[in-house]
């Protein structure tokens, strides 16, 4: 039973995945036994790639494959043996709180190496996608703000997952350009990790972190860990779990000498909006749009370009460059009801809310009115019957 067997939607109680690393130079690949091609990691950057210390990458690129399948895992290659450990404890947690999409495990490797520490001169790989909480994380390590819980960058990576042979992305190439620019100015290594993960993902909101994390472990030889940017403070992460990106099971996708470990919960996202705001240079190149138009990187209209904008003017009183000027009520009031991931941002905003405007304040009421109606059982079944009529009439 192998990946071919997940895309036919099959699922087996017993399973056996052989997972085989090879590393040429700055391209990794994970060849899985029985999968119709393998999973690559290929890096460009400005220094020649160093060769992995250990294969550890390789037993993480799979990992979410194997947890979707269940069963013993093999790795032909070094693995660090505390991440054995981990990594099983990772998959039982996770199947713990998604049996839909997750089993437990259990892994070997051809040769399991003995803890050791990491290097004290290697800073830590940043994944950088050019977004709020990315940027304001690389930022507040660099000037190494929070003492002892900062971490020392020493590279900023970009995640491309876009396939090989598919068109290039307009949307990636300026995201590139942005990501190259912030590490340009805070002083930082910029790489570039192009993936074809995302097609072996089980469900991509939830196990991405696990990509991103897999590559950063390509950089064993010159890091000491990475840190990934947390998307939610630690009590919304409690209220909203379980999240794919959390502080709970990231970290135990650490080896011995590799150390993941996740930033910003601690922080409000008003809190890194104000922060950010102090160097402009930066805030400029953050990109929040969920619309990715064509013609701007911030379109302004989308539900997170006019949240970002308010949360901004609540904290400094401007709201570029997320929009040009303050939406009218009506407009925010007529916008698409939102996620209750959402919805944890908007009420943070208004419980911080210290501007008159009751016109803007009525029109945020609305909107957050329609989409908790939105949340009720009724209105989810309804929606789920709308789509399933949807899905049944265009396959007729």
């Amino acid at each position: 039973m192998t990946v071919l067997a997940i895309a036919c939607g099959v699922v087996s109680s017993v399973a056996m995945f052989e997972i085989t690393p090879t590393v040429t130079a700055n391209r990794l690949e994970v060849t899985i036994t029985g999968a119709p091609e393998a999973i690559y990691y290929e890096w460009q950057g400005p220094i020649a790639f160093p060769v992995p210390r250990t294969h550890d990458f390789a037993l993480l690129a799979a990992l979410a494959p194997a947890m979707r399948v269940g069963g013993d895992v093999y790795v032909h290659g070094r693995i660090d043996r505390r991440l054995l450990a981990n990594a099983e404890k990772f998959s039982e947690i996770w199947a713990a709180w998604r049996p839909d999409l997750y089993r437990q495990i259990r892994i070997a490797a051809a040769e399991e190496l003995e803890p050791c520490l990491p290097n004290p001169q290697a800073g830590h790989a940043f994944a950088l996608s050019a977004g709020l909480d990315s940027v304001f994380s690389l930022m507040q390590n660099s000037a190494g703000a929070d003492g002892r819980v900062s971490r020392r960058p020493g590279a900023a990576y970009l995640m491309n997952w876009r396939r090989k042979d598919s068109p290039d992305d307009p949307w990636f190439e300026r995201a590139r350009r942005q990501a190259q620019r912030i590490a340009d100015q805070l002083g930082v290594p910029f790489f570039v990790c192009s993936t074809n993960w995302r097609s072996f993902s089980v469900n991509f909101y939830v196990d991405h972190p696990v990509g991103i994390i897999a590559a950063a472990h390509c950089l064993d030889a010159m890091a000491a860990g990475c840190v990934l940017a947390a998307d939610a403070m630690y009590v919304d992460e409690y209220k909203l779990a379980p999240l794919g990106n959390n502080h709970t099971t990231n970290p135990l996708l650490s080896s011995s000498a590799f150390e993941v470990t996740n930033y910003g919960g601690a922080y409000r996202r008003m809190e890194k909006m104000r922060l950010l705001a102090q160097r402009p240079e930066l805030l400029r190149e953050v990109v929040v749009c969920h619309e990715r138009p064509d013609d701007a990187v911030n379109c302004g209209r989308c539900e997170k370009c006019v949240r970002s904008g308010l949360e901004l003017f609540v904290g400094t009183g401007a709201v570029e460059p997320f929009m040009r000027s303050l939406p009218s009520p009506w407009r925010v009031a007529a916008m698409k009801p939102m996620s209750e991931s959402s919805l944890v941002f908007w009420r943070d905003m208004m419980r911080s809310w210290r501007d008159g405007r009751p016109g803007l304040r009525a029109g945020i009421g609305a909107l957050m009115w329609r989409s908790q109606l939105q949340q009720q059982p009724f209105m989810r079944a309804l929606k789920a019957a709308e789509i399933a009529i949807f899905r049944r009439r265009k396959a007729a």
